[in-house]
């Protein structure tokens, strides 16, 4: 709860137990860290439940067109998938199973622990599932599995905030947005 304050020092005391109730119950049963869970809120929108950003929506930004359940966009498990993501409580419980299918993927495919920086390369699309030499932030080197370089990650600003914001949490202070820099032009 004291993750969520710093996350979100605006939202009421009731929503913030509530919140606060379903991550952990989240982190528990997907064997994550609930102040994850709290970072990812933070940068995808913001602690707001309603948010839509082009294809993503709610509090954790889901992206329903992403999901088998909605090959067919008019289906029911679609209508309900969107109804879900638009609904902070379940959309934390889903962003729980993809997190867990996220770190089983990699797992399964490199046969390397699935550590918090390679699942989240995988979730914010910086791996290349069609070449089959990089997969979660990692590449295949003379049969062996190695990291990819940071740089890439560092490049990738919403996988740089999450990983910022988790820091300043386990350290007891808010999370802050970077200023984009301006670029000038010669």
């Amino acid at each position: 709860m004291a993750a969520i304050e710093l996350a979100a020092p605006r939202m009421s005391e009731p929503t913030r137990r509530a919140y606060a109730e379903t991550i952990q119950a989240t982190a528990v049963k997907h064997d994550g860290d609930p102040i994850t869970y709290v970072a990812f809120a933070w940068e995808e929108s913001d602690f707001n439940p309603s948010a839509v950003n082009g294809p993503d929506m709610g509090l954790m930004q889901i992206r329903p067109s992403a999901h088998k359940a909605c090959a067919d966009p008019k289906s029911t498990a679609c209508k309900q998938l969107k109804a879900c993501a638009m609904n902070g409580h379940c959309a934390i419980r889903r962003l729980g199973g993809i997190i867990t299918e996220a770190r089983k993927q990699c797992q399964q495919r490199t046969k390397r622990p699935a550590l918090f920086h390679r699942w989240l390369q995988m979730l914010a699309g910086l791996n290349h599932p069609r070449r089959p030499g990089v997969w979660c932030g990692q590449r295949l080197v003379r049969g062996k599995w190695r990291d990819v370089a940071w740089r890439r990650t560092r490049e990738h600003r919403g996988v740089r905030q999450i990983i910022t914001c988790r820091k300043s949490l386990l350290r007891g202070r808010p999370c802050r947005r970077e200023r984009r820099r301006s670029r000038r032009r010669s």
